[in-house]
């Protein structure tokens, strides 16, 4: 009888499992696997595009493309890659390819760089942040289905376990509740043990707006707070102006841009944001310039600044605040 019992609660455990996976596979899995070959075909295009025609990328096409591409895959546009993540990953490409010769890629890269400094410089607009916090909260919601359909598995397959005790009437029927609870609860916590590790997964090799963006925002509002509470007169800079804040302590405007570099970067990629800024040194009459990133990047240390700007991870930055606070 006990024999018999567990057999039964196995082959229930068994159905969940299943049941799961393909309503899983039917749904979630499709949906990544559409948000996949988007994300592929959008690529395909601005490649092909850019080497074959001599079309020079823009953001606002860039926008247009990626909504069209997320329509004809019925996925949302913010599914897809952000414009930035567009642009390097152009980069990279022209970059890795052995077919393109030495000046034609220098020649696609000098195309695109404008591009690229335009998405890396312009500053984050309050309708982007909401849009984030938005699809966050979409992205919480989102485990609710899994958990239903995990739950709608487990109690489909506890039933079907007790499907066969009717027939061949070798369990009591006060055993059959107990049946039915334990291989409920067995299915369910296996299912969303492959739930869990799923998820981890996923958030690891995720590249989505909604990351990279988030990280952005979050690293300039830490950037702004500390401007703020050390009580200096700081302003926000306007679109496309190559900078983020500019601040006066002790008779000196200096200038400060926020970027989330954590990567050895390519030289001439990183000359272009200082050009930028110093043209704005210029414009502005400020004094110096100050980037300000996460972590310490080794290979922009050896890079050659000009003697008004300078490079500083978040701590160093909180130190040279102090002394002109």
């Amino acid at each position: 009888m006990v024999n018999s019992g567990s057999l039964l609660g196995v082959l229930g455990i068994f159905v969940s499992v299943i049941l799961f996976l393909i309503g899983y596979r039917q749904t979630v899995g499709a949906k990544k696997e559409r948000i996949g070959a988007a994300n592929t075909e959008v690529e395909k295009i601005l490649v092909r595009r850019l080497v074959l025609e001599g079309y020079t990328p823009k953001i606002a096409d860039l926008e247009r493309l990626a909504e069209g591409k997320a329509r004809d895959f019925r996925v949302r546009r913010g599914d897809l890659l952000p414009e930035e993540e567009l642009l390097n990953l152009l980069f990279t490409r022209i970059i890795e390819s052995d077919l393109i010769p030495h000046d034609r890629r220098d020649e696609l890269l000098k195309r695109i760089m404008p591009s690229i400094l335009e998405a890396e410089g312009d500053p984050i607009k309050d309708s982007i942040v909401v849009d984030i916090q938005t699809q966050s909260k979409a992205l919480i919601s989102s485990r609710s289905p899994a958990f239903l359909m995990a739950l709608a598995a487990s109690i489909v397959g506890a039933v079907i376990s007790i499907i066969p005790s009717f027939k061949i009437l070798e369990l009591a029927p006060q055993k059959l509740l107990p049946l039915i609870i334990g291989t409920a609860t067995a299915s369910l916590a296996m299912i969303m043990s492959f739930v869990f590790f799923k998820r981890v997964k996923d958030s690891q090799e995720s590249t989505s707006q909604v990351g990279s963006l988030e990280r952005y925002v979050q690293f300039e509002r830490d950037v702004a707070q500390l401007l703020e509470k050390k009580g200096l007169a700081v302003r926000p800079s306007g679109p496309d102006v190559g900078f983020d804040f500019s601040l006066e302590a002790k008779e000196k405007k200096i200038l400060i841009e926020v970027k989330t570099w954590t990567r050895p970067l390519p030289q001439a990629f990183v000359g272009r944001v200082v050009e930028r800024l110093q043209k704005a040194i210029e414009l502005q009459g400020a004094d110096q310039a100050i980037i300000v990133t996460p972590s310490f990047v080794p290979s922009l240390r050896a890079q050659a600044f000009d003697s008004k700007i300078r490079i500083m991870t978040i701590r160093e930055f909180k130190k040279f605040l102090t002394q002109i606070a």
